[in-house]
């Protein structure tokens, strides 16, 4: 119980505002609303407003003393909301929760830089995430044994989960929405005599769909050619790329792909040129 003192004698209208808070564990199947009562009002009425954060659902189970209204007739344009008008003193309401899962698109920009034994990679991934929050993120490095460095709005931990797959866990400090970017750089040896090299991209773990470019480079004397295009992949100019990636200018690729699917390998010959 709490009492409420005044200056001094009040009449009229009055308004009070109290806040409530309690430590949850995750999210129970069904909530009791808590109430409170007003003690020896002679009329107790008044609405109630219920919502739960973005990826659970709130339904009604149970209700008593109360009739439930659409939000909009208490001035509610947010989505998500449960609204009630209280009719008596001693009202109840049982709600059942349902946690959506969500949905993830990654948008990843692929950029191999090759070198004499050596290939280069940075991957700018860029998720949509729609339905619910999201705060952990995995990836697969192209191959295993191959160290990620990680990049990020508000990255807490980045480890290696799975060695003999090579997946990577990022952990973020809370849950992002809508959209957020990680930028990853790895590189990834090569035999530096051989006349085939076979490109692995970074993958995504988890995304409901991956899509996006693959730019190849070269350095020095290496010449590159693709010996095959493999399912997934569309022969693409490299000015075509959005800029949103923000990776800056990619007019100097060798070879550019438009990618609709993120488990592919890009086989290419290399030749190597002697100094003239």
């Amino acid at each position: 119980g709490v009492i409420v003192h005044f200056k001094k004698q009040a009449l009229g209208n009055r308004a009070i505002n109290i806040v409530m808070g309690r430590m949850e564990k995750g999210i129970e199947s069904q909530i009791k609303v808590p109430r409170i009562g007003v003690r020896d009002a002679v009329k107790h009425v008044g609405t109630l407003a219920v919502s739960g954060e973005r990826g659970v659902r709130l339904l009604t189970a149970t209700k008593d003393g109360v009739s439930e209204v659409h939000p909009r007739e208490l001035g509610i344009e947010q989505a998500g909301y449960l609204a009630f008008r209280i009719l008596r003193p001693d009202w109840a309401v049982t709600l059942k929760t349902e946690t959506l899962a969500p949905i993830v698109r990654a948008d990843v920009l692929q950029r191999m830089d090759v070198s004499e034994g050596m290939v280069h990679g940075r991957a700018i991934v860029q998720y949509k995430i729609d339905q619910a929050g999201l705060k952990t993120f995995r990836l697969k490095a192209p191959a295993p044994g191959i160290s990620l460095t990680v990049s990020g709005r508000n990255v807490a931990k980045v480890n290696e989960v799975d060695k003999a797959a090579g997946i990577w866990e990022i952990e973020l400090q809370g849950k992002v929405e809508n959209r957020y970017t990680l930028d990853v750089v790895y590189q990834q040896p090569c035999d530096p005599k051989s006349a085939r090299l076979k490109v692995v991209p970074l993958q995504t773990v988890g995304a409901d769909s991956q899509k996006g470019y693959v730019v190849v480079f070269t350095a020095g004397r290496l010449q590159i050619k693709s010996e095959s295009l493999p399912a997934g992949l569309y022969e693409d100019d490299a000015r075509n790329v959005p800029t949103t990636f923000g990776a800056g200018s990619l007019s100097d690729a060798i070879l550019c792909y438009r990618t609709t699917r993120p488990d592919y390998t890009l086989d290419l010959s290399v030749v190597r040129h002697e100094s003239a």
